[in-house]
């Protein structure tokens, strides 16, 4: 009569070193920080081709600061993933307030 192997279970370790805490905490702020640049880039690009004549205006794709804009809002975004990697949701969440002050 064989017997099942027995699963062990390992319990999910949480990392709250100092160290990993900062690094996401740093990687939250600046990600938010590229995400607000990334956005204002964009906008320019927007209100800029606006303030052309009819004939003049571009699709805002065939624009290149349009696409760094883009590119600054994804790696804002990759950044805030990151984040939650070295540190908790309830630390890293609120730092988004950190776009909202940064767009005022």
């Amino acid at each position: 009569n064989a017997s099942a192997p027995s699963a062990h279970i390992h319990p999910i370790r949480i990392n709250t070193s100092k160290t990993a805490l900062m690094i996401g905490v740093l990687l939250a702020v600046c990600g938010n920080l590229v995400i607000s640049i990334g956005l204002n880039v964009q906008k320019y690009v927007h209100n800029r081709n606006e303030a052309r004549s009819e004939c003049d205006r571009r699709p805002f794709t065939a624009q290149p600061l349009w696409w760094v804009g883009l590119i600054g809002t994804v790696a804002g975004e990759v950044g805030n993933f990151m984040a939650f990697g070295f540190a908790g949701a309830d630390i890293v969440t609120p730092l988004g307030a950190v776009a909202v002050v940064s767009n005022a």
